[in-house]
């Protein structure tokens, strides 16, 4: 990146400073043009900014005369609002079309070349700011980088003083609202029933100033039909018992709005003791009742999910024991209407070359008769979402079949039958639909139960068949039934060791199964042996030599490799290679190998474990098929280690979600306390002083609840792909900087120390300096945060050949090594909301995270335990071009049964 001399910078650092200080929109116009003319040397120059009409209007010039302003005003090479465009640069405007209608006017003005530079605000076009020249000049990249650094001042100054202009209007307005348009008193004469609303009630009820009649019948009309009878019972007991008149009920205004009320009120008898006047208070509360009606949604969604795992697991065992084709699909379909809701359901099955729907319902006889030819090249292993059929390229040729059925999105379940794509179930829909994570992964769970039980129908269809020729085929047949019936609970580790047991003897002399932890580490879970005394040994022998991650061959090697081994014979002089000294030679010649094969346990691309069988029967050796049947068992075995773990995610899913609802309504409930309180208060003072206080406590807390808005708005643009960056070379040090001045008074506030090692000659990086700049400044809240006073947070920034390396350390509370694997998830914090001292949603790191990645990074966490402090390190690439996104590219036109 080329340097940039003392003088522009320091003409930069004063534009800064001069647009940042400026509190009307003339002195931002005023210094923008002075810092242009500092630091490019331009005397001639101009701002426009788009008026409410998407007109692009002059605001502030340098040079320019009436007639060339009037002439060319709302010409602009773009239009409110687009995004980030690149500049427009015209080195010569006698060569460029698009300006020949202005030829006379650049002639008068002596304007030979001429640039557009874009004002964004949020990455949107606000407007422009223009540099002319006398004669034709071509802007270098320097001259072009520091204009659009001149542009993001400009227009990041014009948003904010705008935004301000709005904040305090609106601010205005919110206290007019808390002030008027909340509570609503009425008063009741039973003798003459007349009805007395004060204004503001009016208002509430939807009506202008004095539209209320004072006639009870009419505010009759107005409550909601079904709640009338409710409310009427509460007015009964309170003219008839002296009961309290207290009920929420729902209203209807003139134009259809329905809202919640709380109407409260107490009968007051006249002097002869008869009833009188009832009088009272009425508040509108629908904001809370939506929220209570909101989580009551949430809790009956939650509850659905649960019922649907429950019928999916009650199910389970039936399908699995199902070993007739035509049975298993009718129970698979009925299994899914059971669970995922949708307008019609099929089973697609692969035979040969074509792919046929072999059972559904709610489709008509043309659409499910139809066969599709398969394209072999294309793998249908993961789920085929379509939210809108006439959309999606490799859908094109059944789109007439799709507009006939009225179908507009479908889910695609691949069944994965021994292996291999060969069948799907497929959920359709007659409107737009969109499934919901936990939706998916109910129906995935239901693909992998059904790809299970269709492949024990298929195994039993064979074994059926090849009974005469193979009684052996039969037995294992049954086995792999037994072990599914036996793996379709969700305790996979008792599963397993279940499983394990039953392989012996009829599978393996002895059995054992290892299975990766998130560590890293491999972990036995069960071992069987025809000898319960040679238990005690093979325990030993794991105890002593476990299996490790880099082993050329065996339990680690298997797992690495996601391919099985065989080995048909168990010579000495091969345990003699194997061993890592006498002790372990000692041990392998002790279990008396005669035979061996390893087999993964996998899901798809990713083993995370292995069975291991071993014959010690001298002439009981494996071979191919053996192992082509013991991997089947492992993959049943697999399938139903994952349903269990799809399930304990669903769980924990669920928790998370309710200890951030819980964190949320904390967060959010705090700084609106704060507001409301000063609000009431700003109502009642006269003292300026005071006034100034709560003021500057509201302003305060409005920051914090907007703080909390945008890392929610960042992770929700992040998780859907929305986020865009900014790409430019950024100095990591300049950015840091950045940061520390920032939260360099929250740090002293607290008696923290900050200490920053960030030299200016580490290399650039390629990215986007204000989202960089969000990821330091996460990273040194968080440590701030969780540092003691008198602590110390330090930042130091390095580079090695190929990455430019930021760590920020601190001398806090320290993070627990099982926490420290779940540190940079989204809601995950290391107490319960109940017992945690420090606020937040545990949004920031998740961020720092995804936004390092997005620039093609990586970010990773160090603590030595509690009380020991943290270390978090960024890598950052140097010199490379950041994308926001991976674009999605096929080759040629691919078909899956849909």
């Amino acid at each position: 990146m080329a340097r940039v001399s003392s003088g522009t910078l320091e003409a930069l650092l004063r534009l800064a400073e001069a647009v940042g200080s400026a509190t009307t929109l003339d002195e931002i116009y005023d210094a923008a043009l002075d810092g242009i003319r500092r630091s490019l040397g331009i005397d001639r120059a101009s701002i426009l900014l788009f008026d409410p009409d998407g007109v692009m209007r002059f605001k502030a010039w340098r040079g320019l005369s009436d007639a060339y302003r009037a002439a060319v005003e709302g010409h602009t090479p773009w239009r409110s609002g687009d995004e980030a465009p690149a500049p427009v640069l015209v080195p010569d405007v006698r060569h460029e079309p698009s300006l020949a209608r202005y030829a006379d006017v650049f002639e008068r003005d002596a304007i030979a070349s001429l640039a557009f530079f874009p004002l964004l605000s949020r990455r949107r076009v606000i407007g422009t700011f223009m540099l002319y020249r006398g004669e034709p000049y071509a802007f270098s990249p320097d001259e072009v980088n520091l204009a659009l650094t001149i542009g993001h001042h400009i227009g990041f100054a014009v948003e904010r003083t705008r935004s301000e202009l709005d904040s305090r209007t609106n601010h205005q307005r919110l206290l007019f609202a808390l002030d008027a348009a909340q509570m609503g008193t009425w008063e009741w004469d039973l003798r003459t029933n007349e009805v007395r609303w004060s204004e503001n009630l009016e208002r509430i009820h939807g009506l202008p100033p004095g539209a209320f009649n004072g006639r009870f019948e009419s505010y009759q009309r107005e409550i909601h039909p079904e709640d009338r009878e409710r409310v009427f019972a509460s007015v009964q007991g309170a003219l008839t018992a002296d009961a309290l008149h207290d009920v929420e009920y729902r209203i209807v205004a003139p134009d259809g709005t329905v809202r919640w009320v709380h109407g409260k009120g107490r009968l007051e008898r006249g002097a002869d003791g008869a009833p009188a006047v009832m009088s009272g208070v009425c508040m509108d509360v629908s904001a809370r009742k939506r929220a209570e009606l909101e989580i009551e949604a949430a809790l009956r969604q939650e509850a659905a999910v649960r019922d649907r795992l429950t019928v999916l697991t009650t199910g389970s065992q039936e399908l699995l024991t199902t070993l007739e084709a035509e049975s298993v699909t009718a129970r698979v379909l009925s299994l899914a209407r059971q669970v995922v809701a949708a307008d019609a359901y099929a089973v697609w099955r692969r035979r040969g070359d074509a792919w046929r729907v072999e059972a559904s319902e709610g489709l008509s006889r043309d659409f499910s008769s139809a066969a599709l030819a398969g394209d072999t090249r294309f793998r249908f292993d993961e789920p085929l979402i379509a939210e809108d059929v006439t959309t999606m390229p490799m859908l094109h040729i059944r789109r007439a079949a799709y507009a006939a059925e009225g179908v507009r999105s479908l889910v695609s379940i691949p069944l994965a039958v021994r292996g291999e794509p060969a069948g799907s179930i497929v959920f359709y829909y007659r409107t737009p639909h969109r499934p919901s994570d936990m939706e998916l992964r109910v129906a995935v769970a239901l693909g992998q139960l059904a790809a299970a039980a269709v492949t024990n129908a298929e195994l039993h269809a064979e074994q059926q068949h090849l009974r005469a020729e193979a009684q052996q085929s039969a037995e294992r047949a049954a086995f792999l039934a037994e072990a599914s019936v036996m793996l379709s609970s969700l305790d996979y580790e008792a599963n397993l060791r279940r499983v394990a047991e039953i392989a012996v003897p009829r599978l393996a002399d002895w059995c054992a199964v290892d299975l990766l932890d998130q560590q890293g580490s491999i972990r036995r879970i069960a071992i069987a042996h025809v000898d319960p005394a040679k238990v005690r040994l093979a325990e030993q022998y794991h105890a002593r030599y476990p299996p490790r991650l880099g082993r050329a061959r065996g339990v680690a090697h298997v797992i690495q490799t996601g391919r099985p081994e065989l080995y048909e014979e168990v010579p000495d002089d091969l345990l003699v290679d194997a061993a890592q000294d006498e002790e372990h030679l000692r041990l392998l010649r002790a279990l008396e190998i005669e035979s061996a094969m390893v087999v993964p346990l996998t899901t798809g691309a990713r083993a995370f474990g292995a069975m291991t069988f071993v014959s010690s029967t001298p002439g009981r050796r494996y071979g191919q098929a053996d192992v082509e049947f013991a991997t089947e068992l492992a993959r049943r075995a697999a399938y139903a280690v994952e349903n269990a773990r799809l399930y304990r995610e669903a769980q924990e899913a669920n928790r998370l979600k309710d200890e951030f609802l819980a964190t949320l309504s904390h967060e959010l409930r705090t700084p609106l306390n704060v507001i409301m309180g000063r609000a009431r208060m700003l109502r009642t003072t006269a003292d300026p002083a005071t006034a100034r206080a709560a003021a500057e406590a509201i302003e305060r807390n409005g920051a914090t609840l907007t703080r909390l808005v945008e890392d929610l708005l960042d992770l929700s643009r992040i998780s859907q792909g929305r986020l865009r960056l900014e790409s430019a070379p950024v100095q990591v040090a300049d950015v840091v900087d950045a940061a520390v001045q920032v939260i360099q008074p929250a740090a002293a506030a607290k008696g923290v120390v900050l200490q920053v090692d960030a030299d200016s000659r580490v290399p650039a990086v390629t990215g986007d300096a204000t989202r960089l700049q969000q990821v330091i400044w996460n990273l040194l809240v968080n440590a701030v945060k969780f540092t003691p006073a008198d602590g110390r947070v330090t930042v130091k920034v390095t580079a090695d050949p190929d990455e430019v390396v930021l760590e920020v350390s601190d001398t806090g509370c320290g993070i627990d090594a099982a926490f420290l694997p779940h540190v940079f998830e989204m809601f995950r914090q290391a107490q319960p909301a109940s017992e945690r001292r420090q606020g937040g949603l545990g949004l920031g790191l998740s961020i720092v995270r995804r936004l390092v990645e997005l620039h093609g990074g990586a970010v990773a966490a160090h603590s030595d335990g509690p009380g020991r402090g943290a270390t978090f390190t960024v890598r950052l690439p140097r010199s490379r071009a950041v994308t926001s996104g991976e674009a999605a590219a096929r080759d040629g036109e691919r078909q899956a049964a849909v």
